[in-house]
């Protein structure tokens, strides 16, 4: 069998655990079975712990695979700290038909006893995810309660700063954007249209909520564009009146309130007019098509027939048809007739 050894080191002041000894017991145990040493790996001054399974020494092996038969360590701790990326080796490297095996300990994946000892290190490997998927979710539920950012997206209005109280970070209103969420609600409310609202926050080159200058993680994007879509998602999101959401709905107090842990954006009273009026746009089929018409519709007409110009759109719901441009006369749109009958063009003024 060809064997690959692993080496791991955290501090190189270990002298129990030093690489030439950790090295050499396992030459030995692959001497004793027979097994061909194809590879040593080494990682020195690298935390098992902290680094997961992004160790460089680690990664070559496991980038190797299909050149080994087995993985050889000193013991299981330099191989992995935690059960879960433990587990998390074990399912790479037994997709690959490679075996694990440990120059100090009775843990011999080579053999049935070892491999059956991998269904109660799966266990833990299970038990240890949740538990810490617990407390993660519990510590992170207390800093919202004490009014503290928690990590991942920024919501739009606001930016992460010190929390003046202590430790930590907290979100606080940024004037630019709040400014500019006022702007869009006061046209929204004086019955503007989503798409032209869009339109002019990107050739206003103001930045979009998900643009890369705003958010560090998640999903980001190099455009700067609005849309409609976008408009809708801010204008309805319940942070803007600094309420605190997970997974889409409002994180609820012992009263059954909504909790709210930072400065609100809007009052409620603009916010429930919001509301209304968008609620409005949404059950009017009339009032959707007119934000989504063309700007021209119904003021430019035919030079060559007089009939009002219209968008024509393909069958396939692509672009906008037309010989030459983009809009045709409603006498084609209507008979798909070319050219249609001239008539007296009408002035537009």
């Amino acid at each position: 069998m060809r064997a690959a050894i692993y080496v791991r080191l955290s501090r190189e002041t270990e002298e129990t655990t030093s690489p030439e000894r950790q090295r050499v017991a396992c030459e030995q145990l692959c001497a004793a079975r027979g097994w061909t040493v194809v590879a040593v790996e080494e990682d020195i001054d690298v935390s098992g712990f902290s680094r997961g399974l992004e160790r460089p020494g680690l990664q070559k092996i496991l980038e190797r695979l299909d050149e080994f038969d087995v993985i050889v360590f000193f013991k299981i701790d330099r191989l992995a700290r935690s059960t879960v990326d433990f587990a998390e080796i074990m399912n790479i490297t037994e997709a690959q038909s490679v075996a694990l095996a440990s120059a100090t300990e009775p843990l011999d994946l080579t053999s049935s006893m070892g491999r059956a000892m991998t269904k109660v290190i799966a266990v833990f490997a299970e038990l240890e995810s949740d538990t810490i998927g617990m407390r993660v979710a519990g510590a992170h539920e207390h800093l919202r309660r004490e009014g503290r950012y928690t990590g991942g997206r920024v919501p739009y209005g606001y930016e992460v700063a010190p929390n003046p109280d202590g430790a930590g970070k907290v979100l606080v209103v940024n004037q630019e954007e709040a400014k500019t969420i006022h702007t869009i609600v006061k046209r929204v409310l004086a019955k503007d249209s989503l798409i032209q609202i869009a339109i002019d926050l990107t050739e206003a080159d103001i930045p979009s909520p998900g643009h890369t200058s705003r958010q560090t993680t998640g999903k980001r994007s190099n455009s700067k564009k609005w849309y409609t879509t976008s408009l809708r998602s801010l204008l309805s999101n319940p942070q803007l009146l600094g309420q605190v959401i997970e997974d889409g709905k409002p994180i609820l107090r012992t009263d059954g309130l909504p909790l709210v842990n930072r400065p609100p954006i809007l009052d409620m009273d603009t916010w429930q007019a919001l509301q209304d009026e968008l609620g409005r746009r949404s059950n009017n089929p009339g009032e959707r098509r007119r934000e989504a018409t063309s700007l021209l519709r119904g003021v430019a007409h035919c030079a060559l027939c007089g009939f009002r110009s219209a968008r024509r759109m393909r069958r396939s719901g692509g672009a906008p048809t037309w010989p030459g441009s983009g809009i045709c006369c409603s006498a084609l749109a209507r008979t798909s007739r070319w050219p249609p009958r001239r008539r007296p063009a009408r002035s537009l003024t």
